[in-house]
């Protein structure tokens, strides 16, 4: 009876470390639940940081806003993102501005076509007026005077 008596307070041992192992392993599974859960709420919290700021620099740039920077701290995956963006717009920005400036150029250089295309035609002018001037003397003059003249 010893070895019976004795047998029965070991099975009662044994089946309450599996009930606490078991209850632990619930806990364990809790936790991580509860873990996964925070990690899941920090993540979407990232993403709209990121989904805002985007959102703020596309809409400064539909409206010409070339000076729009996006300044919100991203998290260390989505950084490169707001890299590419503001490096994107800053390029974006010069090459206008080099356009910008070639278009007075041609603008400054197409003026001073049209002022000397009109000046050379006001010496043509000119010059077509004296010729008919002097042709209108000639009509006038003796026929002696005439001859040494070769128009």
């Amino acid at each position: 009876m010893s070895i019976v008596g004795s047998a029965r307070p070991a099975d009662a041992a044994i089946q309450a470390t599996a009930r606490t192992i078991r209850a632990c392993g619930s806990l364990t599974y809790v936790h991580d639940v509860k873990m996964a859960e925070a990690l899941l709420t920090e993540k979407a919290q990232d993403d709209q940081i990121v989904i805002d700021a985007l959102a703020t620099a596309l809409g400064a740039l539909a409206h010409g806003d070339l000076t729009h920077r996006i300044v919100a701290t991203f998290p260390a995956t989505a950084e490169s993102l707001k890299v590419s963006y503001n490096e994107s717009i800053a390029n974006l920005q010069a090459t206008l501005v080099n356009v910008s400036a070639a278009s007075s150029e041609v603008r400054n250089a197409s003026g001073e076509i049209t002022q000397s295309a009109q000046s050379l035609a006001h010496g043509a002018s000119d010059q077509a007026a004296q010729l008919a001037d002097v042709s209108a003397r000639r009509v006038r003059m003796p026929p002696r005077a005439k001859r040494g003249w070769r128009i």
